[in-house]
Formats: structure tokens, sequence, C-alpha cells
């Protein structure tokens, strides 16, 4: 609870470096392009930018488990 996704991501990143992320933004106290951005300079796979439909969640998920379409 005092951490932010980005602070996650690094801590996840340096334990268990083949863990796919997924990082989901509504925006915030920063845009969700923003937010999204820096995730990926951090080491998610890929980002998702609410709102999103099941959709476009499976396909995401899909995607970093690398699972074909």
């Amino acid at each position: 609870p005092e951490k932010d996704g980005l602070q996650v991501i690094m801590e996840v990143r340096r334990s268990q470096p083949f863990l796919p992320i997924l990082a989901m933004s509504g925006g915030g106290r920063q845009s969700a392009d923003d937010y999204l951005m820096k995730a990926g300079e951090l080491g998610a796979d890929q980002g998702l930018a609410k709102p999103f439909s099941a959709r476009e969640l499976l396909a995401a998920v899909n995607n970093v488990l690398g699972v074909p379409a």
C-alpha cells in the first residue's frame, strides 16, 4: 500500500527478471501515457491505458504471456 506501481515494477524486475509485467493506468498525478511509458522504461512488458475492454485486457495478457492470437 505504501508503494506505487513503478516501485513495484523495479522490485519485481530485480527479484524476478523474467516475470511478465502488464502495467495498467488511468492517470492520476501524471497522464496515463506518461506513466505507461515510464513503466516500460522500468521493465513492464506492456502497458494498457484505462478504460479498456475485456477483449483488450485478454489480448494484452496473452501478449505478455506469449500466447498466439
